[in-house]
């Protein structure tokens, strides 16, 4: 077997082989993990494609099965029979079919893009065209998300106006469906472990390779920049004009010619693919989120929803929803059939990780920038419940936005009848602090001649796991867990690893936020020198919670020594203390949160909806102070001289 990033030298014309991957061993579990790592190769050359085939061959039952792994999981036909003469008619059936592949869509790839370019319109005219020029992102899975994000450039040659381009056909939908017609209701549901297990490495899925001429794709490497990676064409049929599903049209101005925007790609379950642009609309490009531009469901070329319900039983055979594998026991255990859709979010907004910030000071007011947009979201009314290092976006240039405004309006509307009680003045009073320290922030900015107020240094992102907190337990919580591991907070992890139902609350997303730091921090790319011992931290980060929690212990003894012996990188020598400090305020701010949430969680829905927003206005307050507090310190950051 030979494998290529793209196409040879001598595939120029629009005639490929199809190439299937096949497995051969004794037992069907062994075989049905092997054989994911061959659907998450073909994934990563081809990222939007619709599945991937791997046959498996039993060699001592003498039988094949045909393994379709796609977004939802993996569908798998019977054992079929390489003796008799009804599994081969049945096997030669199958191949047959494949063999009639006519175009790009056949094969499982959508006919609207060919990797680079991507056409979204009725037709040349009136379409908007984007093409891919450089990846930031790629969640490598056999079942989830499969969340792609690139940087592109809108390519098209009419611009998109505000309400008047393509009139109707720009219009949101009102009733969609994904498969078998089953009508969803966009209400933001819990998250379900198959749906956020990502690797807790999982932004850092694709590592920098040459970069390869668009235009040529079989061209040699340009050698002078090696950093970006760019996507490879799947193909050479050429992209065809689709109208998606338009769900949110006025997210934003709407993309325009020659502007550069950031392109998220990803496969929602039906419940959830509309919440991320819901978040969006509601929050209204606040001080801290994204500035979203539009955002689509992609459909097939007869106008049927680009998902993977072709490859799942109906909603009515439950024998066949529960059991899709015929595997009954162990870590293969099959579970409800998971709907999934082919959705798209484009924002004008380019960014950077947080390991790019120059100095702790940059760090800790991105950081600060991007509570901000969490606090945004929750003025909205949403809960983000996934802030991790690669949802925190560092802005390659400040972004003017109006400054940020403490508003409890709509939180609190359905909450008037505790007015009276204790926790509903606590929460006016941080409010109130808030509302006091945004000035402090203001005089920060303006004082150092930097930053001004209203321009956001990092934003939040990703909100497709968000929940409502308006009502958020008179809807029934069950419970489920959302995150990427290394980011969650201790009691979340501890949850999630011992298959425990969790309460997400505010604090954990502030913790979250730590762990973000700490991140950021040993993995800073300006630092120019690091020890040993940190590159073993890294990977704890990445491990079990017993040995993430083993690292603030490691950064609590260096907050104890003298800056000049703390033998580590002069990054983290800066921002030990900050850390440290933070990790205990973090600490004391759990024993408050669980002395406070013992009485009412077997009680009514609304004090605990208010216990949550309580301590959603306290633990930013508590951050800036901290920063007030460290802030010389952290601006005492200079990097050693390097000998010539």
């Amino acid at each position: 077997m030979k494998c290529y990033w793209s196409l040879r030298p001598e595939s120029s014309n629009t005639d490929h082989q199809i190439a299937i991957a096949v497995e051969v061993k004794d037992d069907w579990r062994e075989m049905i993990e092997q054989s994911a790592t061959y659907a998450r190769a073909q994934w990563r050359g081809a990222a939007h494609r619709a599945f991937s085939l791997v046959i498996g061959v039993h060699h001592k039952e003498n039988k094949l099965r045909f393994l379709i792994f796609h977004s939802g999981g993996l569908t798998a036909s019977q054992p079929l029979s390489l003796k008799d003469e009804t599994g081969k008619l049945l096997i030669q059936k199958i191949l047959f079919s494949i063999y009639s592949w006519q175009s790009p869509e056949d094969a499982g790839f959508p006919s609207f893009t060919d990797g680079c370019s991507f056409h979204l319109g009725n037709d040349k005219d009136t379409s908007l065209e984007w093409k891919v020029e450089e990846i930031y992102h790629h969640a490598l899975s056999v079942r989830g998300r499969q969340t792609w994000v690139a940087r592109s450039a809108i390519t098209t040659n009419n611009e998109v106006a505000d309400d008047n381009h393509l009139t109707a056909d720009w219009r949101p939908a009102t009733e969609n469906t994904v498969g078998h017609g089953s009508k969803s209701k966009g209400a933001p549901q819990n998250a379900t472990k198959g749906d956020n297990i990502n690797s807790a490495l999982g932004h850092l899925a694709i590592h920098p390779g040459t970069k390869q001429n668009l235009d040529n794709p079989s061209s040699e490497p340009l050698v002078e920049d090696a950093e970006p990676i760019y996507q490879r064409r799947y193909h050479q049929h050429g992209c065809e004009f689709i109208q998606h599903r338009i769900l949110f049209p006025k997210l934003g101005g709407g993309p325009k010619r020659g502007e550069k925007c950031t392109i998220k790609l990803s496969n929602p379950s039906k419940a959830k693919r509309t919440l991320e642009a819901e978040v969006y609309t509601a929050s209204c490009r606040a001080f801290g989120t994204p500035s979203p531009l539009l955002a689509f469901e992609a459909v097939t070329k007869d106008g049927s929803t680009l998902s993977n319900a072709i490859f799942l039983p109906s909603p009515n055979d439950t024998q066949k929803s529960a059991n899709l594998l015929g595997l009954t026991h162990g870590t293969l255990q099959a579970g409800a059939a998971e709907r999934r859709s082919f959705c798209g979010i484009m924002s004008s907004d380019e960014g950077q990780s947080l390991e790019e910030c120059d100095t702790p000071w940059d760090l800790s007011v991105c950081l600060l920038h991007g509570m901000l947009g969490w606090l945004s979201y929750y003025q909205a009314g949403y809960l983000h419940r996934d802030v991790s290092i690669g949802n925190i976006l560092k802005l390659k240039e400040p972004a003017s936005r109006e400054a940020f405004r403490v508003s409890t309006d709509k939180i609190l509307a359905p909450l008037t009848e505790l007015a009276d009680t204790q926790p509903y003045k606590d929460l006016q009073t941080s409010a109130d602090t808030l509302k006091s320290q945004i000035q402090k922030i203001r005089d920060w900015g303006e004082s150092e001649g930097s930053v001004e107020a209203q321009d956001r240094k990092a934003i939040l992102t990703d909100c497709d796991m968000a929940a409502e907190v308006i009502g958020y337990f008179s809807k029934g919580h069950d419970g489920s867990i959302s995150g990427t591991p290394a980011f969650m907070s201790t009691e979340a992890r501890y949850a999630f690893e011992g298959g425990r139902a969790y309460v997400q609350s505010p604090i954990d997303d502030m913790e979250s936020f730590y762990w973000t730091a700490v991140w950021a921090t040993l993995n800073n790319t300006k630092s120019l020198s690091t020890t040993k011992q940190e590159e073993k931290w890294k990977r704890w980060l990445a491990t079990s919670n017993n040995d993430r929690r083993a690292v603030t212990q490691e950064i609590d003894k260096l907050a104890f020594l003298d800056l000049p012996e703390r033998e580590c990188s002069p990054f983290l020598a800066v921002m030990a203390p900050m850390l440290h400090k933070w990790w205990e305020l973090l600490k004391n701010m759990n024993v408050k949160w669980t002395r406070a949430w013992k009485p009412v969680e077997a009680g009514p829905p609304l004090p605990k909806e208010l216990l949550f927003h309580k301590f959603a206005y306290e633990v930013v307050p508590m951050y800036v102070e901290l920063l007030e507090g460290e802030k010389k310190g952290l601006q005492a950051f200079s990097q050693p001289d390097v000998a010539a």
